[in-house]
């Protein structure tokens, strides 16, 4: 009778075992599933960040062809604003799909880790050239090209009134540029955490 008891207290133990061992299982399924859907959506937001490097080549093509119908500023300008921005565009699209969702099946969490690692720093020096770029080389030609061909002209020809009209748009104009810019910044801000989250998030699987 003893004995009989011993076996069905094992075996209430054991059932009890397994229950526990099953509903550890389904918990750690359930975790790495949470973790891999966490990992793709910041891919997607990474790689998303791509095609809004895209649109500011869109931006650019729009703001050049107000600039050219308010202050008729020169082909020249326009061309080499246009090559300047379309190189960054494109790099910065190349650069968000340096990782892809294929590469958690292809390659290892070091490789992907290390791939992360090299996007954040290239972003950074990309950052840095594309603002001196836009501040030493194309704000000062763009100021240049507004005086030139049509504020200059304004104020000697047309009197003070038009000249005010000018300052006007070029006050809205600026304005514009510089929300534009803060709007940039956040963004890419935003990116660079994205990349850092999705670094600490592959180093906590190693």
């Amino acid at each position: 009778m003893e004995n009989n008891s011993i076996s069905l207290e094992l075996e209430e133990m054991r059932l009890q075992m397994a229950a526990l061992q099953k509903q550890l299982d389904e918990r750690l399924k359930l975790d790495e599933e949470l973790l891999h859907n966490k990992t793709m959506k910041k891919i997607n937001d990474i790689n998303r960040y791509g095609y809004f490097e895209l649109m500011g080549l869109i931006v650019c093509i729009i703001s050049l062809s107000i600039l050219k119908y308010r202050f008729n500023i020169s082909f020249e300008f326009i061309i080499c604003t246009l090559l300047i921005t379309s190189l960054f565009s494109f790099f910065g699209f190349w650069l968000a799909n340096r990782i892809r969702k294929t590469d958690l099946s292809k390659k290892s969490v070091k490789e992907i880790t290390s791939t992360l690692i090299s996007m954040k720093k290239t972003y950074q020096r990309y950052n840095l050239i594309n603002f001196i770029s836009s501040f030493i080389i194309i704000c000062p030609w763009m100021i240049y090209e507004i005086y030139v061909h049509s504020f200059s002209h304004f104020m000697f020809n047309e009197g003070f009134p038009t000249c005010l009209f000018i300052c006007a748009n070029s006050m809205i104009f600026i304005s514009v540029l510089t929300i534009i810019l803060i709007f940039c910044n956040k963004v890419y801000k935003k990116h660079q955490r994205n990349i850092t989250d999705m670094i600490e998030m592959l180093k906590d699987q190693e």
